[in-house]
């Protein structure tokens, strides 16, 4: 009898491969002050296989792609990704968006069946968007990449199951595809020349690291803390108002409010949240539970 496969808790999710695809210009600026490409991508496939030998379920990528805090940075025209993924294997590294990497915004997206389709306009700066512009000039097929916390369960030693919705940060620029259904022009060899000769491709495994759920929750906690203090006016007007000092953010059980002891005083003062900063942690403790 074949042994059960006990599932993960969490783990940071970095695709090294993803969607490799022609990218179908829509807008090309060229222009004095003023170089960028807008283009159509697939972004990731849903309910199939990939190389990295995970499964993304429809019923919990969709939702998860409408979770507050990326409703809000499309609205603000600030879901960016970055030119590949992090080099640092921490929580808190794979968390956060390095602004010196970026390369490109994400503008909108769009599932049809079990495609995963986004708007993608690349930074108009003098670094990774443009040269990402430039690639993409010269013919280059790009690729974009999830970066997520996600609940993975185990399907045998090899493959696992995205099954309840991920904590999505973004789609990193990568360079080779984990979707082969992604490749859309075959129609010529890609190859890469260099000073020594021609050069093949190199795959890199993908990276997934096993969190344990005390260590999951500490993150959480902190980074919600952290997020805490830099978005709530309400926390900070308190903050100034009471010259409070204090060490760490607690939160109460409904996740409506938080707690914050005064180090020199001793004093606890319990503010309630305002409902945008209140939905973005709930949102990420929801998918956690």
């Amino acid at each position: 009898m074949m042994r059960r496969m006990e599932p993960v808790v969490a783990c940071v999710v970095m695709e090294s491969e993803g969607p490799w695809v022609k990218p179908e210009i829509t807008k090309r600026v060229d222009r004095p002050n003023s170089f960028y490409v807008t283009f159509r991508t697939i972004l990731q496939t849903f309910n199939k296989w990939n190389r990295n030998g995970r499964n993304y379920a429809a019923e919990a990528m969709v939702p998860a792609l409408n979770a507050p805090h990326l409703v809000e940075l499309r609205k603000k025209k600030s879901w960016v990704g970055q030119n590949g993924h992090p080099t640092q294997t921490t929580p808190q590294a794979v968390m956060n968006i390095d602004p010196t990497l970026i390369c490109h915004k994400i503008d909108s997206i769009d599932v049809q069946g079990n495609t995963l389709y986004g708007q993608i306009t690349t930074l108009d700066d003098d670094m990774w968007g443009k040269q990402m512009t430039k690639h993409i000039l010269q013919g280059m097929e790009v690729a974009f990449s999830l970066r997520a916390l996600a609940n993975i369960i185990k399907v045998d030693k090899r493959r696992g199951m995205v099954k309840t919705p991920p904590h999505i940060v973004t789609y990193d620029r990568v360079i080779l595809p984990s979707h082969m259904e992604a490749y859309q022009d075959m129609s010529s060899e890609i190859k890469l020349h260099t000073s020594g000769g021609e050069a093949r491709n190199v795959v890199q495994e993908s990276f997934v690291q096993e969190i344990h759920e005390n260590e999951v929750r500490k993150f959480l906690l902190e980074s919600a803390g952290a997020f805490v203090a830099e978005e709530s006016q309400r926390v900070k007007d308190i903050v100034k108002v009471f010259d409070v000092c204090y060490e760490s953010v607690g939160f109460s059980n409904d996740g409506r409010s938080v707690f914050i002891k005064d180090t020199n005083s001793g004093d606890t003062y319990n503010i309630a949240l305002e409902a945008y900063v209140e939905n973005q942690i709930s949102d990420v403790f929801r998918n956690f539970h």
